[in-house]
């Protein structure tokens, strides 16, 4: 498919705007994002990804229509088999892994190193959030940079983007962000994760074939496994284990296709037959 009518620029710009505007907005309530009318403005603010996409989609800023936008990034049905197994690898090696180093470097079970905890409702935020936010960043923005420039250096302009639209949350009560810190060593592991995490999305949105649903189901249960399997304690140490996985991670993905992820002009997509993005020489 030609990308000529995209225009993700317009897209990264309009989304950061869209939600600094609604969150900062709920910032100056002083609330809780839980409290009306902070969660409307909240709630708002989240949809901007999603909605400016298919905005756009609607404004004839991509070569097709609406519903096919949607099924590309929600129809379950467009992943084979084995991208679900590959999937469930990946959020359990993004999960696991730091608290199996975890166990190793305190000398302690893996069980004394977390809660396990119960369902909370960031938990279905963060579910939520890969239907809300991976349309746009992978499913609109990815696609559409990349008759611009490279796949890594489009996911790095999009890691810069994604990190600058979580800022208001940091300044917001009540929300993950929050409990971390502005400007804490936990603030900027958070956004160096996000950069990391943003090479790893791009390499598996074009690896299943461009077919958005992947980065969706990868971003939403990724952000419940690990609110579910995390540290009891968030100290430096904790919060580098974390960061580690997640740059190791992309870093192999990175160094295995590299000829492909560095490669510039329009990669075409395909939902049965995946691109070669593992070098081979």
């Amino acid at each position: 498919m030609k990308t000529d009518r995209l225009n993700p620029f317009i897209y990264l710009i309009t989304t950061l705007l869209w939600t600094w505007i609604f969150w900062f907005g709920a910032v100056l309530t002083g609330q809780s994002w839980l409290q009306f009318p902070t969660l409307l403005l909240t709630v708002l603010g989240f949809c901007g990804p999603f909605l400016v996409a298919v905005l756009m989609v609607k404004l004839g800023f991509w070569n097709g229509n609406v519903r096919g936008f949607l099924r590309n990034n929600f129809d379950l049905r467009l992943l084979s088999v084995r991208w679900y197994l590959y999937l469930l690898g990946f959020v359990l090696l993004l999960s696991g892994l730091p608290l199996l180093i975890g166990s190793l470097i305190f000398g302690q079970s893996i069980n004394h190193l977390t809660d396990f905890s119960a369902p909370t409702v960031f938990i279905l935020v963060g579910i939520i959030a890969g239907a809300i936010e991976e349309p746009g960043w992978r499913g609109y923005a990815q696609k559409g940079l990349q008759s611009h420039m490279s796949p890594l250096n489009g996911s790095i302009l999009i890691g810069v983007v994604w990190a600058l639209w979580h800022v208001p949350l940091f300044l917001l009560e009540g929300t993950y962000q929050h409990s971390v810190g502005f400007g804490t060593s936990g603030f900027w592991f958070f956004n160096a994760s996000i950069l990391a995490g943003s090479i790893f999305y791009a390499w598996l949105y074009n690896a299943a074939g461009q077919i958005g649903v992947i980065a969706v189901l990868y971003h939403g249960v990724g952000n419940a496994m690990r609110e579910v399997l995390s540290f009891t304690d968030t100290d430096f140490t904790v919060q580098s284990i974390g960061f580690g996985v997640e740059a190791g991670i992309a870093l192999v993905v990175l160094v295995l296709s590299w000829k492909f992820m560095t490669k510039r002009g329009e990669i075409k997509s395909s939902v049965n037959k995946n691109p070669p993005l593992i070098n081979r020489e």
